[in-house]
């Protein structure tokens, strides 16, 4: 997908690494939701922070329940390899249409995590982000307050418009 940002295609492919360091065959939305909150700097764990979660026990939760699927020993050599499974296209292909909604033209991490939201507890990730508190309606109210907060937000995390952020046109 042309319109993911480089923060965005990074995320994916951190959740690939974690689908190698767990052994795991597939990589799917649990991998990029403890991708996006593993790293306190990643704009997800900001998010989720900034929502009241705390990311630490959501990511003790995901890695719990991530240790349930398919394992191969061995197989964390080749993380490149890993396959998409086709709920994470499905993931990608929603965060694509909540950039549309917000009216940005890329796809970045807050929108990859507006669409693991949206799955509103139908899968185990959205089930935890549910549990923790964090919702469609205050993911959208804590984001609007982020942009509006504008570049000198306190914590520096404030997302600039869609044409001021680096594109790539890399094939996805």
């Amino acid at each position: 997908m042309e319109r993911l940002t480089p923060e965005a295609r990074e995320a994916l492919d951190a959740a690939r690494r974690v689908a190698a360091r767990l052994e795991n065959t597939e990589v799917d939305g649990e991998h990029l939701l403890l991708a996006l909150v593993e790293e306190p700097g990643r704009s997800g764990a900001r998010l989720v922070a900034e929502l009241g979660a705390d990311p630490d026990p959501l990511r003790v939760q995901l890695e719990e329940e991530l240790a349930l699927r398919p394992r191969v020993p061995g197989a964390d050599a080749e993380p490149d390899e890993r396959l998409f499974t086709t709920r994470l296209r499905r993931l990608v292909a929603a965060a694509g249409r909540e950039a549309d909604e917000l009216g940005d033209d890329l796809v970045d991490e807050e929108h990859l995590l507006a669409a693991l939201i949206g799955e509103d507890g139908r899968t185990p990730g959205g089930l935890r982000l549910a549990e923790h508190g964090v919702t469609r309606d205050a993911f959208r109210a804590a984001l609007g307050r982020r942009r509006n907060a504008g570049p000198d937000a306190a914590d520096g995390s404030a997302t600039t418009d869609a044409a001021d952020r680096s594109a790539t046109t890399d094939a996805w």
